[in-house]
């Protein structure tokens, strides 16, 4: 996708942090943008200031409500975008929350609410645009959000495991597009690291019905408390990680890895360990 004025747009988790920063660059580049969050007052004030912004431009908002962990919230989102706007075409699978915590001490409401956002809130977004966006024959992009914790583990299981799990699906969606829509829809994944957002403030939505929390250990939740800290300077703006979606959509690039420096210091351990245990392993083609 070269050109952005009038197509359309859907991002997720778009209430605050890097999706509203994506919608609002959408707009400004005269989209029309479905912006949905689960965060309702949050979600009607964001999409309300990003109209207006980006009138001059042609941009137009329809703010909708929607659960990502829900299919059938999901389902909705795609009948009301369609309804509103005829077609999807640049598709942002961006909603996300965090709980600390090793793998054995969070609670199974960790999991699930994790996992319910995280993976499955990705799996439903696709489920319920993919289809029609191969079917109306335009060129079109997906956007995964995933994190830097998607490519070297971070001190949650839940979240390490979702992240992980976001990146190795959009890369096997990249290759289905490839072939699906003989290489009219891009796909993206986003790797981010630190980013000034409202992510560890995440438990502001959790779900009432998945409210048992499992244990964190102190040094845990010190860390977790350094992170969220509002006056960090070590954080980049969601405004910056908008312009390399779009750069990267225009330029059908796969990895958008924005990260500080021990992210890929981490990265590159990480690499140089898998090569040298692949190098190392015993052969099985005779």
């Amino acid at each position: 996708m070269k050109e952005f004025k009038g197509k359309v747009a859907v991002v997720t988790g778009a209430a605050s942090g890097m999706g509203l920063a994506m919608a609002s660059r959408f707009a400004s580049e005269g989209m029309q943008v479905v912006m949905t969050d689960v965060e309702d007052g949050a979600l009607q004030k964001a999409a309300a200031a990003v109209e207006a912004a980006s009138r001059a431009a042609g941009g137009k908002v329809l703010a909708v409500t929607c659960d990502v962990a829900n299919e059938q919230s999901m389902t909705d989102l795609a009948s009301r975008a369609i309804a509103a706007f005829g077609k999807v075409h640049v598709l942002c699978n961006n909603a996300g929350v965090v709980r600390q915590g090793s793998a054995w001490d969070q609670s199974m409401d960790d999991w699930k609410w994790v996992m319910g956002v995280n993976l499955w809130g990705v799996i439903h977004g696709l489920r319920a645009f993919v289809p029609g966006m191969i079917a109306h024959g335009e060129e079109g992009h997906i956007v995964t959000t995933s994190s830097a914790a998607g490519l070297v583990a971070s001190s949650s299981g839940s979240y390490t495991a979702t992240k992980f799990a976001v990146v190795g699906m959009s890369e096997g969606l990249a290759a289905e597009m490839a072939k699906l829509s003989a290489g009219r829809i891009g796909v993206s994944v986003l790797c981010p690291g630190g980013v000034k957002s409202r992510i560890f403030e995440s438990e502001r939505n959790r779900p009432a019905a998945l409210s048992e929390k499992g244990y964190i250990a102190p040094e845990v939740a010190a860390t977790l408390s350094a992170l969220a800290a509002p006056d960090r300077t070590d954080q980049v703006a969601p405004d910056y990680i908008a312009g390399l979606v779009v750069d990267a959509i225009r330029a059908r690039q796969f990895y958008i890895l924005p990260m500080q420096a021990h992210f890929k210091k981490s990265i590159h351990e990480r690499l140089d360990a898998l090569s040298k245990a692949v190098e190392a392993g015993p052969r099985t083609d005779g």
